[in-house]
């Protein structure tokens, strides 16, 4: 019997899922609203609870979003100050010495420079490495170009005037960001003699001394090298921060050499200006220029870049899922979230490259889409939907970090492109057990 030919059944033709899709473009901005057409028939022709929805393509252009999280407090990265002297200023005595930092900024006491020119502020977008690596190199050129055009010291400074250098032109300060992401400082003994680097913000501490950092030592702001010996020393006293007063200590205090030898300091001191006043001074450009360096511990491809994830959120009526943050649980009604990737590649001890375009793709069709449920609701005529950005945050006050949620900055030249994928259930997701709230 079993060999017999059984009739022919025809199975039943099923009725294809339906699947919709909704295409965005924004220019310039970081949401988008969008009214349906027919909005009386809505964009979904069922309930949206029969949908779920997810994103299959997310293009950025991040022009306007920089790496780094503005300070509301202190906008400074990092400065190049002058060893600022005052004639009476006494150890011990706060009230003579100079204000700090104000008193001891370039432009306060040689004018011709404006209030920021020797300055890296997060206020300024960033949206490479190779733009911190500009604008470090610009205030290496300002600081070379006043060293080499010789400036008068007068009453302000230890030391004597500065001479013009008629040696080929050198850079008395230089930034390297090496292949490990640490950042090399080099100063000339000419610059490490009549200048200082001053990191205000515990944030930028904590991100460019890396594992050295420690948020109770204010000595950390300062990096001042012996010109000598290119020792790290604690150049000034910092005790009085709290009132805006610091001191400069005299270089013999921290190089025994300058007292062996009565002249010690100023023969030394001939050199590093280029300005012989005696007959047994003599001026050594090649020796004033001598390159001492420091270099930071922290890799700034990982501390420097503030930036997580762009998170897609949405008007639609989505089922919240679970959202872990900071080891606290949170309603994430996020229809996406797309971690930035750099790309940075190092090829051997000398190069790396980065991402360098500012359009970003972060979801295409070699990812999976990630769908999300819908609650129910009649009819889809109006949508929104707006970009957003995770960034780091440092807290000073408790050194701690953590993460806060924010619309997407842009800039004029920003455009991106979200297309949404909206596909009807199967039955058997249907018939699964629903919430309350389903």
């Amino acid at each position: 019997m079993s060999d017999l030919p059984q009739p022919l059944r025809r199975k039943p033709v099923q009725k294809a899922a339906d699947s919709r899709y909704v295409s965005l473009f924004s220019d310039a901005n970081n949401k988008s609203d969008i009214t349906i057409r027919d909005g009386h028939k809505g964009l979904l022709p069922k309930s949206t609870k029969l949908y779920e929805v997810g994103i299959d393509n997310l293009t950025l252009s991040l022009n306007g979003l920089s790496m780094l999280t503005p300070s509301s407090t202190e906008p400074i990265m990092l400065e190049i100050l002058a060893l600022r002297v005052v004639q009476g200023q006494q150890i011990g005595n706060p009230a003579t010495w100079p204000n700090f930092p104000a008193d001891f900024r370039i432009p306060a006491l040689l004018g011709g420079y404006t209030a920021n020119a020797f300055q890296m502020l997060d206020s300024d977008t960033y949206t490479t490495f190779r733009q911190v690596e500009e604008r470090l190199f610009t205030i290496g050129t300002l600081v070379t170009q006043t060293i080499n055009f010789g400036f008068q010291t007068g009453q302000s400074w230890e030391w004597r005037n500065v001479l013009p250098y008629t040696a080929p032109y050198q850079r008395h300060l230089d930034f390297k960001l090496e292949t490990s992401g640490r950042l090399k400082i080099f100063g000339s003994r000419a610059f490490w003699s009549y200048f200082c680097i001053h990191i205000p913000n515990g944030h930028y501490r904590s991100i460019f001394y890396g594992p050295d950092f420690e948020a109770s030592d204010a000595n950390q702001r300062i990096i001042s090298l012996n010109p000598l010996t290119g020792d790290r020393v604690d150049r000034m006293e910092l005790s009085q921060l709290a009132i805006g007063k610091a001191f400069t200590y005299a270089w013999i205090q921290f190089d025994a050499s300058f007292a062996v030898d009565a002249n010690g300091d100023e023969l030394f001191e001939a050199v590093v200006s280029n300005n012989p006043l005696t007959f047994n001074e003599v001026a050594n450009e090649n020796m004033a220029t001598v390159l001492l360096e420091i270099l930071l511990r922290c890799n700034l491809f990982t501390g420097l870049d503030h930036r997580v994830c762009i998170e897609v959120g949405t008007s639609l009526p989505m089922t919240h899922s679970s959202l872990i943050e900071d080891n606290q649980e949170k309603p994430d009604y996020s229809l996406g979230r797309f971690m930035i990737n750099p790309q940075i590649r190092v090829y051997g001890s000398l190069e790396y490259s980065m991402h360098a375009p500012s359009t970003y793709e972060l979801m295409s069709s070699d990812k999976r889409v990630v769908y999300h449920r819908l609650m129910p609701q009649e009819k889809v005529s109006v949508l929104r939907i707006q970009m957003y950005i995770r960034m780091r945050t440092y807290n000073a006050v408790t050194d701690t970090w953590s993460m806060k949620v924010s619309p997407l900055p842009t800039a004029v030249t920003d455009w991106w492109h979200c297309r949404l994928h909206f596909r009807e259930l199967h039955e058997a997701a249907i018939s699964q057990k629903q919430s309350p709230s389903q």
